[in-house]
């Protein structure tokens, strides 16, 4: 695997051996236009890689993609689940301890179980 500097940071491409400077530039700069959303017209001389550059550069976009979005994720289940905390703190001055107990251990199971979904689907 290669690792070159991209907008992003560094990128590392899982390539199955030492790329050439060509295909690293091709990798780069794929993963640049995919990251701004944007269209990319992309050329390179016969018997330059651009197969294997155009597969190794989306998949490292793409892996980089699943895991932004599952770390958003999880920090949007956590500020849901510390809202819920708060809120049941706050109502647990009507009710007996040993609902608020119950509610929170749900909570928590709830919190664990949902990250545990997304983990298999993200994969």
């Amino acid at each position: 695997m290669d690792v070159v500097a991209s907008s992003a940071g560094p990128v590392k491409f899982p390539f199955p051996f030492q790329p050439y400077p060509i295909q690293e530039q091709f990798m780069t700069e794929l993963y640049r236009v995919l990251e701004t959303g944007k269209v990319g017209i992309f050329e390179s001389p016969t018997g330059t890689g651009k197969s294997l550059s155009l597969i190794c550069g989306s998949l490292a976009w793409l892996r980089d993609f699943e895991e932004k979005k599952r770390q958003e994720e999880a920090q949007a289940l956590a500020a849901e689940t510390k809202e819920k905390n708060e809120a049941a703190e706050a109502g647990s001055m009507t009710e007996p301890d040993w609902v608020t107990q119950f509610l929170q251990k749900k909570e928590e199971m709830d919190t664990k179980n949902k990250i545990k979904v997304l983990d298999l689907l993200t994969g």
